[in-house]
């Protein structure tokens, strides 16, 4: 019995050494087979992530080169900053809206409405982009394209004086003085002391020979922005004497 039963044991201790060897060779073996994914996995993320950090910080660099550019008038230098964003990110809508105000700035409004529409397209939801391809519209001429995009923006966002104004203005350039007119009151409710608003609506006043109203208007905003010469013109015609016309 005792020979038996120390066989027994001896088989049992045996075979358990043996096991727990097995077991720490596979969990050794386990070990370096996690390791060695681990490494891989993390060269592969350097060469896939590397690329796009640098890629970010050089659009970010060519942002504000293109700023730095556009506000001294160096209008290609700051084309080819935005040029150089959407061949490193195809689908930036920053890139492709600041280009187009770039085109607009330059007067090359074709350009400016394309890169516009595209700048929509990838971001609907930006309401001074539908201004700035309505400016760019009015421009060339198409006034119901230009209005259409001033509406956008406007129920995009309700409270945009610019929006207002510039839309009064395209429907003053109609002939539409009455839509004109509630446009720009719209624009002095939300911000009264727009020398913009003002100023349209100076000139509304002035097309329907409201001329008391218009010289009213015309003053106000000359006090708000003394330096722009439209307001000292619309002043000059609206002026209902010559001797007031010599004093403004």
């Amino acid at each position: 019995y005792e020979m038996i039963r120390k066989y027994f044991k001896d088989k049992i201790i045996g075979s358990m050494r043996e096991e727990k060897v097995t077991m720490e060779m596979t969990n050794r073996c386990r070990c370096r087979g996690m390791y060695r994914q681990w490494v891989a996995w993390s060269m592969i993320s350097m060469i896939l992530i590397l690329p796009a950090v640098a890629g970010a910080r050089d659009v970010q660099a060519w942002f504000k080169k293109g700023s730095k550019y556009r506000s001294t008038g160096e209008y290609d230098k700051a084309i080819e900053c935005y040029t150089r964003i959407i061949e490193i990110e195809p689908e930036n809508d920053d890139a492709y809206y600041n280009r187009g105000i770039v085109y607009k700035d330059a007067g090359l409004f074709e350009e400016a409405v394309e890169d516009l529409t595209v700048s929509i397209d990838l971001y609907p939801d930006f309401a001074t982009a539908y201004v700035c391809r309505g400016d760019a519209l009015k421009s060339l001429g198409r006034f119901d394209k230009a209005v259409k995009d001033f509406t956008s923006a406007i129920d995009l966002d309700p409270v945009y004086v610019r929006a207002y104004i510039e839309r009064g203005r395209v429907h003053l350039i109609m002939g539409d003085s009455g839509e004109a007119l509630e446009d720009v009151d719209a624009a002095l409710d939300i911000d009264p002391g727009s020398a913009a608003g003002l100023e349209v609506r100076a000139n509304v006043y002035r097309g329907m020979d409201r001329l008391d109203d218009a010289l009213a208007d015309a003053n106000t905003s000359i006090e708000l922005a003394p330096r722009a010469g439209t307001y000292h013109t619309c002043l000059l015609y609206t002026s209902p004497s010559p001797r007031d016309r010599t004093r403004s």
